[in-house]
C-alpha cells in the first residue's frame, strides 16, 4: 500500500495529514504531523498506513457524532 502523507525530516519519517475544513474546529492545529520513528523507508510506509487508518476512522467518528465530548479530547491529541 503507498500513501502520500509520509515526509522526511533529516534522517527520520514523519507522517502528514492536513485536517478536513469541516473538521478544524476539533483540532488545535489544520495539520497532523506524527513522528514515524524510523529512518527506513519499508518501515515508514507501513506505520504511516497505519497511521492513515486510525486518522480516518477518526475523522469518520467525529463527522457521525458517536464520540461524546470527553471521548473526542482524548483520542485528539495532536
Amino acid at each position: 500500500m503507498q500513501t502520500h502523507h509520509i515526509v522526511k525530516r533529516g534522517n527520520r519519517y514523519h507522517y502528514v495529514c492536513r485536517i478536513p475544513a469541516d473538521l478544524l474546529h476539533h483540532f488545535p492545529s489544520p495539520t497532523i504531523y506524527k513522528n514515524l520513528r524510523t529512518s527506513e523507508a519499508k518501515s515508514a510506509r507501513l506505520l504511516a498506513s497505519a497511521e492513515e487508518y486510525r486518522i480516518q476512522q477518526l475523522f469518520l467518528q467525529l463527522r457521525s457524532g458517536m464520540l461524546n465530548e470527553d471521548l473526542e479530547k482524548h483520542l485528539i491529541v495532536y
